[in-house]
């Protein structure tokens, strides 16, 4: 996959949206949304330095003009930013590129940075210090996600009125009134309805043995959707060697008898989630490497569902401990401690609606931040 051409980029760019992947993007969903409603006469521009996001964002925000980010070489990125344009500039989060900030302002274009937080810079570090202070100086708005953010730039900031706690953009997306696909659909009415439904979402190979001791004792049907649907054959090969089968989708097996129904198509994980009681959200069971951990709670969480996770979270750490506090998610590190928890909410209907309706007042409690960010641009501009 190439990176765009100037040739390839339309002009006149009102507001180039910036996010570094996935996460980011997704993160500008409802502040893309906004400004098509608010602003539908001014173009928009969105890019992303990995494939993996630009292929989102390509796909998600389909009538907006989207690019790979070009590599941040001073001939390249000076090309790119005077055939764009820009009005403004939005990047989300620390996606910092030190010659594509330099250019900006040298034109006088503004920039802000939303959903920012800081990374782990030493003042100590000289060299790492100074230019990651010479960035963010360049910032119109540092919008912080909360306050322990907000300090970690003014150690760097000079204007320090500019670093604003606006809150965490992953909040602010419409509650979900998603389409069913046919196969969802089809999967909830084959399913008991003497039976809970838990859906184990974007499990990772390896991640199934957390399932082994509940899938023995307790009486539900499982709905387990892989990360990568390639890793199908090794998830059912893992539950097998522990006596315990699984139908697979993409084969069209029954599952009557069975306890594990494994989803193996992408795109259908929000609908799943829909149709359960519980939700088990996977890669925060097993340590994949820095960056790599945990997946996203808020979806769930959005639902009314009971959120069960694991102890490698990344960058929704700070969203579980919230969950834990306000007695809508569970953090369990072994089988054990997972079969406990899911026991403790499958007996007790009373507690899974509790859990569930905490779980949704957290995120509808934190919502907010985009409208803030975007009535703090406007009127800065």
């Amino acid at each position: 996959m190439k990176r765009a051409i100037c040739e390839d980029i339309d002009s006149d760019i009102f507001f180039w949206i910036h996010g570094a992947s996935v996460g980011e993007l997704n993160s500008a969903t409802y502040l893309i949304e906004k400004i098509e409603n608010d602003y539908p006469d001014k173009k928009i521009l969105i890019s992303s330095f990995s494939t993996s996001g630009y292929t989102y964002a390509k796909e998600k925000f389909k009538k907006h003009k989207t690019i790979l980010l070009p590599l941040d070489f001073s001939f390249i990125t000076r090309k790119y930013i005077e055939k764009i344009q820009p009005r403004v500039v939005m990047m989300i989060e620390p996606d910092l590129w030190p010659n594509l900030i330099r250019i900006l302002n040298q034109k006088n274009i503004p920039m802000f940075l939303l959903n920012a937080r800081s990374p782990n810079i030493s003042i100590k570090n000289k060299f790492q210090s100074l230019l990651y202070g010479e960035m963010i100086n360049k910032f119109e708005y540092i919008f912080a996600q909360d306050e322990a953010e907000r300090n970690k730039f003014l150690k760097f900031r000079q204007n320090k009125n500019s670093v604003v706690t606006t809150g965490n953009m992953k909040f602010d997306f419409p509650d979900q009134d998603f389409s069913v696909s046919q196969e969802v659909s089809d999967l909830k009415l084959r399913a008991s309805k003497n039976k809970k439904i838990i859906c184990c979402g974007s499990f990772h190979a390896g991640e199934e043995y957390l399932l082994i001791n509940a899938l023995k004792s307790i009486n539900a049907l499982f709905i387990l959707v892989p990360r990568y649907p390639q890793e199908s054959e090794i998830i059912i090969k893992n539950l097998e060697a522990n006596n315990i089968n699984a139908s697979l989708m993409s084969r069209n097996e029954p599952f009557d008898d069975q306890k594990v129904f494994i989803y193996d198509k992408m795109g259908d994980l929000i609908s799943l989630y829909g149709i359960s009681d519980i939700a088990v959200v996977g890669g925060s069971f097993l340590f994949r490497g820095i960056g790599r951990e945990g997946h996203n709670l808020m979806e769930p969480a959005n639902l009314s569902k009971p959120v069960i996770f694991g102890p490698y979270l990344g960058m929704f750490e700070q969203f579980a401990n919230q969950l834990i506090h306000q007695r809508g998610g569970i953090k369990v590190s072994s089988a054990e401690e997972f079969y406990d928890a899911l026991n403790k909410l499958i007996i007790d209907d009373d507690l899974l609606e509790l859990t569930g309706n905490n779980a949704q007042r957290l995120i509808k409690r934190n919502r907010g931040a985009t409208q803030n960010n975007l009535s703090y641009i406007m009127n800065a501009l």
